[in-house]
């Protein structure tokens, strides 16, 4: 069982790898960017922990739905230009 700060790495190396897809470099971003994206997934890792925890989801599980959900595929183009969608 790993501990919230252990499910970062994880989410960070999947995020990394969609934003690289992407053409952005996660680690160029500026600091203060950087730790709130870090935030983020502190937060998501505490509620996977919690999901692990009470056995709903198990590590396996998640790390591969997290796999595929970041494997190499097209994003759509409109979220991409950060055009918001239409109503």
């Amino acid at each position: 069982m790993l501990t919230t700060p252990e499910y970062v790495p994880f989410l960070l190396a999947a995020q990394t790898s969609a934003t690289q897809q992407i053409g952005v470099n996660i680690y160029g971003v500026a600091r203060e960017l950087y730790v709130q994206n870090l935030s983020l997934l502190a937060l998501i890792g505490m509620v996977t922990k919690a999901l692990h925890d009470k056995g709903i989801v198990l590590d396996a599980e998640w790390q591969t739905r997290l796999a595929a959900a970041y494997t190499p595929g097209p994003w759509p183009a409109d979220m991409l230009a950060q055009i918001p969608p239409t109503p």
